[in-house]
C-alpha cells in the first residue's frame, strides 16, 4: 500500500525564525543599514526622532544610514518582543556614546517571510 504525504505550510512568526531575529538585531548592533534594509517592506513607515517618513525601501535605507552615521558605536539590547496574529514586534534600547534611544520595530508576515513595515526611533530622554 502506498504512503500519502501531505505538506502543511504554516506562517511562522519572527521569533520562531531565530535567524531573522538575530539578523535584525545584529544589523542594528553593527549599524549595518544595508543588512537591516533587506528586511524592510517595499513601502515602510519610519519615525526618526519625531520626523515621520512614508517612504520606499531604498529611501528608508538612506534615512537609517544617516541615523547610524550620526549615532555610531551602539549598544543594542532587546527589552521586549512579542507577536500577535500575523505581526511581531521588537522594542529595544540603543546606546551610542552618551545618547540613549528606544527603537520600536513592527513586522508582518508576508508570503516571502517577515518584513519590517514600521520602525520608530525615539530619544529616551524625550528630546528631538
Amino acid at each position: 500500500m502506498g504512503v500519502v504525504w501531505s505538506i502543511i505550510i504554516i506562517n511562522v512568526p519572527l521569533f520562531s525564525q531565530p535567524n531573522n531575529f538575530i539578523s535584525i538585531t545584529k544589523a542594528i548592533e553593527r549599524t549595518d543599514y544595508k543588512e537591516l534594509s533587506t528586511f524592510f517592506h517595499p513601502q515602510i513607515d519610519l519615525t526618526i526622532l519625531g520626523k515621520e517618513y512614508n517612504c520606499s525601501k531604498e529611501q528608508a535605507k538612506f534615512i537609517i544610514k544617516k541615523f547610524f552615521h550620526e549615532n555610531p558605536s551602539p549598544k543594542f539590547t532587546v527589552v521586549h518582543q512579542g507577536e500577535r496574529e500575523r505581526s511581531s514586534y521588537v522594542v529595544g534600547k540603543y546606546e551610542a556614546n552618551d545618547k540613549k534611544f528606544r527603537i520600536y520595530i513592527l513586522l508582518k508576515t508576508m508570503p516571502d517571510g517577515m518584513c519590517i513595515f514600521h520602525m520608530r526611533i525615539e530619544d529616551e530622554n524625550g528630546a528631538f
